[in-house]
């Protein structure tokens, strides 16, 4: 999996609050320099990744790479779908913000519990679980709040909450893909 892929899994939710934000009726208030400054650094933070992790290698690390690939596979499977769905519907000027939102939630919540049933016998295997697992859960509450007591700057901001988790498990796994070749 190439860096592009990486980050376009990572920042699906991103694309479908971009889709949400064009379909206000109303504009919000222009923020000032200072907080779009701040909200910009903030967001760049959470960006950033710890580096890799070395682990020792086990008998199953083939097995829960297999396992990780495969939720991969899968979710970008389901994301693709989705995404198409919600470009068709805006074509059609057919997507509302409910409908959005309630894709959002069926999004996370699929994620959690494809992370959930993963069978992963390695510390290695379980530490990227992890690190997906509690993106995703940002994600699913940010989501469960109410996006009309947000501007735009912060639903962005919350967005990006845990994103650099999200990415850490991904460098994570490709270093260990490349250490089984």
């Amino acid at each position: 999996m190439n860096l592009a892929e990486t980050i376009k899994r990572g920042v699906l939710v991103l694309m479908v609050g971009a889709l949400m934000a064009c379909e206000q009726k109303t504009p919000p208030a222009e923020p000032k320099v200072s907080e779009i400054d701040t909200t910009s650094a903030e967001m760049l933070k959470e960006l950033k990744t710890e580096g890799i992790r070395k682990f020792e290698a086990t008998e199953h690390d083939a097995h829960d790479i297999g396992v990780l690939t495969d939720y991969e596979d899968r979710f970008q499977q389901m994301s693709d779908g989705l995404e198409n769905e919600l470009m068709q519907l805006q074509n059609q000027g057919q997507l509302d913000e409910a409908f959005i939102h309630q894709r959002q939630l069926d999004t996370t919540n699929s994620a959690l519990e494809m992370l959930k049933a993963l069978d992963l016998k390695t510390e290695q295997g379980r530490y990227i679980q992890d690190l997906m697992y509690h993106y995703w859960e940002q994600q699913q509450k940010l989501f469960n709040q109410a996006q009309s007591e947000q501007n735009k700057t912060q639903q962005a901001k919350h967005a990006m909450q845990g994103l650099g988790q999200y990415l850490q498990a991904q460098e994570q796994l490709e270093y260990w893909r490349t250490q089984h070749k």
